[in-house]
Parts: C-alpha cells; sequence; structure tokens
C-alpha cells in the first residue's frame, strides 16, 4: 500500500512501468468508482483494498450504501468522487485516490470504458428494484408497524415520505435522472 501511494503521488505517477498501474488492478478502482457515481453514495470513504492473486491490490468488496440513491441529498446531478478536472473536484467527499487516478488519461479511459460496459444494463435495475418490493411488501407492513418511522426524518437520511411506495418510487427516479446525467457526464471525459 505505501509503495502504491509513493508511486501515485511521484513525479512519473503515470509511468506504466514505475507508476501507480505497476501497484493496482485499475479496473478494479475503475468498476468501484463508477458504482460508487451510479448509486450516488455520499459516504463513499469507508472502502477496503484487497491484494489479489496477481500481487496486485484491487479495490473490493463495495459497501456502505445507506446513504445512497438520494437519500443524503435530493440533487442527482452533482459528483460524489469528482474527477480531478471536475470543477468541484475541490469538495470534500473527494478521495486522494481518484482525484489523481483520474489525471492520468489511461485511467479516464478506463473509467470510460467500466461506463460503457454498465450503462446498458442500469436500466433494468428500476424492473429489479418493483420486482423486491413487490416481494417484500408484506414484511414492509410489518416493519413500519414495529418501526413507525414513515413521514419522519432519521438518523440516515435528509429526505422523509409518507409511504413506503414514496421511498421505493423516490429510489427509482433518482437512479433514473442519475445513470442520464452520468451517461451526459461520462461522455464528455
Amino acid at each position: 500500500m505505501n509503495e502504491f501511494e509513493k508511486a501515485l503521488y511521484s513525479d512519473h505517477f503515470d509511468d506504466p512501468n514505475t507508476g501507480y498501474r505497476k501497484y493496482i488492478d485499475a479496473r478494479s478502482f475503475a468498476k468501484w468508482y463508477i458504482l460508487q457515481e451510479t448509486l450516488g453514495n455520499a459516504e463513499p470513504n469507508p472502502y477496503y483494498v484487497l491484494q489479489s492473486r496477481t500481487g496486485k491490490l484491487e479495490m473490493y468488496p463495495a459497501w456502505d450504501f445507506e446513504w445512497s440513491l438520494g437519500l443524503a441529498y435530493r440533487e442527482n446531478n452533482r459528483w460524489i468522487l469528482p474527477p480531478a478536472t471536475s470543477p468541484v473536484a475541490h469538495l470534500y467527499h473527494r478521495n486522494v485516490y481518484f482525484s489523481r487516478l483520474f489525471q492520468d488519461p489511461y485511467f479516464v479511459d478506463i473509467a470510460k470504458q467500466e461506463w460503457k460496459k454498465v450503462k446498458g444494463h442500469l436500466p433494468v435495475l428500476t424492473t429489479i428494484m418493483s420486482e423486491k418490493a413487490e416481494n417484500i411488501r408484506f414484511a414492509q407492513n410489518k416493519n413500519f408497524s414495529r418501526w413507525p418511522i414513515l413521514g419522519k426524518y432519521i438518523s440516515v437520511g435528509l429526505v422523509k415520505f409518507d409511504t413506503w411506495e414514496e421511498e421505493v418510487n423516490y429510489a427509482k427516479e433518482f437512479l433514473d435522472a442519475r445513470v442520464q446525467w452520468l451517461d451526459f457526464e461520462i461522455s464528455n471525459w
């Protein structure tokens, strides 16, 4: 990890043989980034970096999504981990790895490739969300009977919902709008 960070912040960080690429699986970092941005996860800082069998560091597994899908903010058109070239790259949520990685055209290209691979599959997520919501319809009644939090602000989330259906629809609408915004933004990298 120390060697990776030294290479990442060196003057020749983008050298394929002596820079950061020697230490990480850049594709796994790009996939992790795309996932965080797609879901609009406002708390992307808890993460794991694991060493793979090849000896390279991988950014897996993704976790901690209670502040995603618009629960931390209603806007679906802002960066969570802004690319270094973004005018909002100075924001508090900027991850120091990604601000540097996005200074390398090689990493930008990999992130664009990963986005192209997944973006066509993302619209099905709202269908899956509807199916899963139907599967737990009975359970959600029991949940809100036991914990009457509908119509109230809770510790996770800066939005409140008067009905469970409103919450499900909000998540689906957020995701749809987020994917459209990301597609436009990423196409302009």
